[in-house]
């Protein structure tokens, strides 16, 4: 059975003091919160030893960013969106997102679920390569305050060299930035 993650709670019931302070010490406040520096590191030395990972859900909740993306398209086993894919992913890393891959077919239903479903997630945005209508679920995201790329099926299947995949997906992600910045 796996263990479970550390929490701030877990920190602080260790070290008998209050999760604020855990909190404030660990997203880097301890000296603006006025937390004595050997309380700050003996919060730090604990959740190193405990091999503490901050909670990204509760983060994304925090600061309203959860640094992902999410990449769809009829299928990610063809060999030329598993390139843009491998790009995409590239690109996005360096610049501090994940992004997660998904294939719908060519199935509006499935579409619509997945879109929902990461809507919920609190994803960043969406990059969305498909020849089916989601001219309304598009105009609902964009409504909602959702980052959204789109690009027509076409212009990735006939751009089948790597530098034009490359230059694709990095300007797919520059567009997302772009929107994420606004």
């Amino acid at each position: 059975m796996k263990n479970k993650p550390v929490s701030i709670q877990n920190i602080a019931d260790e070290l008998k003091i209050s999760i604020s302070t855990v909190s404030f010490v660990l997203n880097g406040k301890a000296k603006e919160k006025h937390i004595s520096s050997s309380l700050t590191q003996k919060v730090l030395d604990y959740a190193q030893l405990v091999n503490y990972k901050p909670n990204r859900m509760a983060q994304s909740l925090r600061t309203g960013k959860s640094n992902i993306l999410v990449f769809m398209v009829e299928d990610i086993s063809n060999i030329i969106y598993a390139k843009v894919a491998k790009f995409l992913d590239d690109i996005a890393y360096k610049k501090g997102y994940k992004v997660i891959f998904c294939s719908i077919g060519n199935e509006q239903s499935k579409a619509l679920e997945v879109i929902d479903f990461y809507i919920l997630l609190q994803v960043d945005g969406f990059i969305i390569v498909s020849s089916l209508n989601l001219s309304y679920e598009i105009d609902d995201l964009v409504k909602g305050s959702n980052c959204i790329v789109l690009l027509k099926k076409d212009l990735v299947k006939n751009n089948c060299n790597d530098n034009m995949l490359f230059n694709i997906a990095n300007n797919m992600i520059g567009s997302m930035l772009e929107l994420l910045n606004k």
